[in-house]
């Protein structure tokens, strides 16, 4: 890709966050009266919905606040949703098959010094898998997420990925993964155009878009019940690694 070619594209980027944030900030008084704890009245009908942004994104925030809403949330479990995605995929089966009884799936990777499986980004086969399914590409400021992602497990995680790509030092790691997020936020936006579009919704943490992903899922939301899990507000003063 040329420089001018993936110019254009961030722009693209920019511009789908900009109008996402503005169609929250016009339909905020839309969605509905609150909902209680109680499972949806929609619970019957509920969206397969999958996390599709990095980690250290807010994934386990989003599986709380759908759980809250009557979802049954499968989150990370050991890296045991990314063994089997993978498998899954390798051996021709329906991605995520043995885990029919959940609708939510996030943070989906699996990273040590063994293993790294980032089953986040076969969205397209499990779009080809589910195509009702909702996929939510969770996003933040990238450098924001790059202090959060290097500090994640006290370093363990960044050395981890480190020596697994054979990097040879933090700041080559950290470049590649800035690389990275900017791949896949294009690679995302590409594949869900045109009459896909439907089948995305984009998650900002830093402005969370309750009438998107009410209108996705088709019913009401509690604002009330998002609340960041995780590290985010040590993420804001973490010094700067690179």
């Amino acid at each position: 890709m040329t420089a001018t070619g993936a110019a254009r594209k961030l722009l693209t980027i920019l511009a789908e966050l900009a109008f996402e944030a503005g169609f929250q900030r016009a339909g905020r008084r839309a969605i509905g009266p609150r909902a209680s704890h109680r499972r949806s009245p929609m619970a019957a009908k509920r969206r397969k919905v999958f996390q599709i942004g990095f980690n250290r994104c807010g994934t386990r925030a989003i599986a709380r606040f759908l759980e809250h809403h009557g979802y049954r949330a499968a989150h990370w479990e050991f890296g045991q949703l990314a063994k089997d995605l993978k498998q899954d995929i390798a051996e021709g089966r329906r991605p995520l098959g043995g885990w029919a009884d959940f609708d939510v799936f996030t943070d989906m990777e699996l990273v040590d010094d063994e293993t790294c499986i980032e089953g986040f980004r076969e969205f397209r086969a499990l779009h080809e898998a589910y195509p009702k399914a909702l996929f939510v590409l969770n996003t933040r400021d990238v450098e924001t997420w790059l202090r959060s992602r290097a500090r994640h497990a006290e370093g363990v995680y960044l050395q981890s990925y480190r020596k697994h790509h054979g990097l040879p030092h933090r700041h080559a790691v950290l470049d590649k993964w800035r690389r990275d997020w900017f791949e896949h936020h294009l690679d995302v936006l590409d594949y869900f155009s045109g009459a896909r579009r439907e089948n995305l919704l984009l998650w900002s943490i830093e402005r969370p878009n309750f009438k998107g992903l009410s209108v996705k899922l088709g019913h009401a939301l509690d604002e009330a019940a998002w609340h960041q899990v995780g590290s985010a507000e040590a993420d804001a003063g973490f010094p700067r690694v690179f």
